[in-house]
């Protein structure tokens, strides 16, 4: 969103420095009322002139920049350049979003098969713990065995929560590389 408005602002000061070759034509109008003495025109009588006097003047003044010393030309040159400056970054940062983009997508897709897969861990690495448990009762299993079993448990829990993590935080970055991100999906979050 910075970029285009860099650009377009680019654009425009582009355009004004252009502007700098073109003829100018100004249009000037004045108006006076007063008296004689006080608009400066002597009287030829001894008395004074007691009237009011009106003046008005319209002029066109044509001005046609012909050289002022390559300033003009240097502007427009810097601001074309700062333009296409402007467009490159533009351009660069699309890029950048869109790669991102696909990047969280295609991440946010493996999360949803990661959780899939660690949850069915889970679930055996549970399964497990109670066949060692009931094992050791009935005297197949050692203690160790059991300990093990809980261990790989924990072990399937975390890497299933870390799934889901990851899963949660790559959704909120692809509403945000998307522009979509709100402040609902952030209070759903703090909720979570």
């Amino acid at each position: 969103m910075a970029t285009e408005y860099n650009v377009k602002t680019a654009q425009k000061t582009y355009k004004q420095r252009q502007a700098g070759h073109a003829p100018t034509l100004d249009l000037n109008v004045s108006y006076r009322n007063g008296n004689n003495d006080s608009m400066g025109y002597t009287n030829t009588t001894s008395r004074g002139y007691e009237g009011t006097v009106s003046q008005s003047n319209v002029s066109l003044q044509l001005n046609v920049p012909i050289f002022t010393g390559g300033m003009t030309s240097s502007q427009a040159r810097e601001s074309r350049q700062r333009l296409l400056q402007s467009e490159a970054l533009q351009t660069t940062q699309q890029r950048e979003v869109l790669k991102q983009t696909k990047h969280y997508f295609r991440a946010l897709n493996s999360d949803i098969y990661q959780i899939k897969a660690r949850k069915q861990t889970k679930i055996s690495s549970y399964e497990a713990v109670i066949a060692n448990q009931i094992g050791y009762r009935v005297g197949n299993r050692s203690m160790t065995d059991v300990l093990t079993s809980q261990r790989q448990l924990y072990s399937a829990v975390r890497e299933y929560n870390n799934a889901r993590y990851d899963y949660t935080l790559n959704n909120l970055r692809l509403k945000q590389m998307a522009g979509i991100l709100k402040v609902e999906d952030l209070q759903d979050l703090a909720q979570f």
